[in-house]
């Protein structure tokens, strides 16, 4: 069963433009875009998102960040695999409405160890429309941003 996983990521990450214009669940293309991502693969994990997608970071707080189109996402990207300072964990189950998942994940980043913070809870948001990612959100929890403050 972990090898059929397996293939059908591979597939996924190979070939995302093709299956794109297959429906595949906005489960299935958030799972092949972090294979792609842990496989050190920039190029196979930015294919997941749309020309004009928008990723907005660290919602609400002083520290929001947004990176429209593919080509600032892939900058943002080249440098997570460069630093390899952000481990996220998957806090219970991803839940999906339609084109948008959602979900809750502990986050850990090497500045944050550095001023005595462990991990913080974060809130996840992606819409996935077409077997592309055309929106990625994330902000920490009420109780972690008052951390950061």
């Amino acid at each position: 069963m972990k090898t059929l996983l397996n293939v059908s990521l591979l597939i996924l990450v190979v070939f995302p433009a093709r299956l794109a214009a297959h429906h595949i669940g906005p489960l299935a293309v958030l799972d092949a875009r972090q294979a792609a991502y842990d496989a050190h693969n920039v190029e196979a994990a930015v294919a997941f998102f749309a020309d004009d997608a928008v990723v907005t970071l660290a919602v609400g707080t002083p520290r929001q960040v947004q990176y429209v189109g593919k080509e600032q996402i892939r900058r943002w990207q080249e440098a997570l695999q460069k630093e390899q300072s952000v481990r996220t964990e998957l806090l219970g189950e991803r839940k999906v409405d339609g084109e948008i998942v959602t979900w809750r994940a502990r986050v850990s980043r090497d500045e944050w160890r550095r001023m005595g913070i462990a991990s913080l809870e974060f809130w996840g948001e992606a819409t996935v429309r077409g077997g592309k990612i055309t929106s990625l959100r994330n902000g920490p929890t009420q109780e972690a941003a008052e951390k950061l403050r």
